[in-house]
């Protein structure tokens, strides 16, 4: 018995676009700490510019993921927990850039360091994920 978990019918193109979100997801969550780093605490203006245009981009980013999960979730019928995780994960985001602005920095990086480890968490399980095709008769 596999450990991944499979996805049936042609499912190669949703397990891809899952697979794509999670690591743009992770990337830009990446990202979002190098800039933050070097835009306020180095005082680096373009990153500064950079890190919140970036929240704009997570966002829309963590939007994506949940549809792409949602339409897995309509596929297999079984992976309800994903949809779940990346409602939470799209909830904390949007705090994220509401504490950013708020300069609330307290729970602005704990919100963070959270989203980093959901997200890589998320990465994990989307490359544990396996497109099988139809038997054909």
């Amino acid at each position: 018995m596999s450990t991944k978990e499979e996805v049936a019918g042609p499912g190669r193109a949703l397990v891809g676009a899952i697979r794509t979100t999670t690591l743009l997801a992770l990337v830009i969550a990446l990202f979002q700490a190098m800039s933050a780093g070097t835009g306020i605490v180095d005082g680096n203006e373009t990153m500064r510019d950079l890190h919140g245009l970036n929240g704009l981009i997570t966002n829309i980013i963590a939007l994506a993921q949940v549809i792409v999960v949602i339409l897995l979730w309509w596929r297999v019928r079984s992976l309800w927990w994903p949809i779940l995780a990346s409602v939470v994960l799209f909830a904390l985001v949007a705090t994220q850039v509401v504490t950013g602005e708020d300069r609330d920095l307290a729970w602005h990086v704990t919100f963070g360091s959270v989203i980093v480890a959901a997200d890589t968490a998320l990465l994990f399980w989307a490359f544990t994920l396996r497109a099988v095709g139809r038997e054909r008769a």
